[in-house]
């Protein structure tokens, strides 16, 4: 084989490959994460024990669960019991984010992610569900829908912090 004089010689070049920072401690933007996971199951404690379990104690399911009672609506009971195992749930939940959150477990950030959008859906269903609700809905209360608001804007922040950055990267590499 001839070699060829107009030919330049292939020259292997390497490529830097980039590479993920890591950091050794949970520092930047995560501390606000951090602190609001600590506080996320203790949140969901008090809403259990200040909002469903006195609806339980002290007999008002069973005055709304009456068809003769004036307040009675077929969706009331079903949505109470939805709300409780979905906090029980979600306790439990965001229980183990810290778990992992503290253990800089590599597949944290999905979890957060599905933790926040899941949490996300139930507020906005939650909201839907209880404005069938006449009674519920006369009461004018804007609680909810401006929690469902903010929970969107955190998510509009958090989220896309999550995928893009560095430090989330170089934070969850166990």
């Amino acid at each position: 084989m001839e070699e060829n004089p107009y030919q330049s010689p292939v020259v292997a070049v390497a490529s830097p490959i980039p590479s993920t920072e890591r950091y050794s401690s949970i520092g930047g933007w995560l501390v606000l994460i951090g602190i609001g996971i600590v506080f996320t199951p203790v949140k969901l404690l008090i809403v259990l024990l200040t909002i469903h379990r006195p609806l339980f104690t002290q007999g008002t399911i069973v005055v709304l669960m009456d068809p003769a009672h004036p307040n009675y609506h077929p969706l009331f009971v079903p949505l109470v019991v939805f709300e409780v195992i979905v906090n029980v749930v979600f306790i439990v939940w965001s229980t183990g984010n810290i778990y992992w959150f503290f253990g800089r477990r590599r597949f944290f950030p999905a979890v957060f992610i599905t933790f926040v959008s899941v949490s996300l859906g139930v507020m906005f269903l939650d909201l839907v569900l209880m404005n069938m609700i006449p009674f519920i809905a006369a009461s004018n209360d804007l609680s909810q829908l401006k929690e469902v608001i903010q929970s969107i804007v955190a998510a509009c922040i958090w989220i896309p912090y999550f995928l893009v950055s560095k430090r989330v990267k170089g934070t969850f590499t166990r």
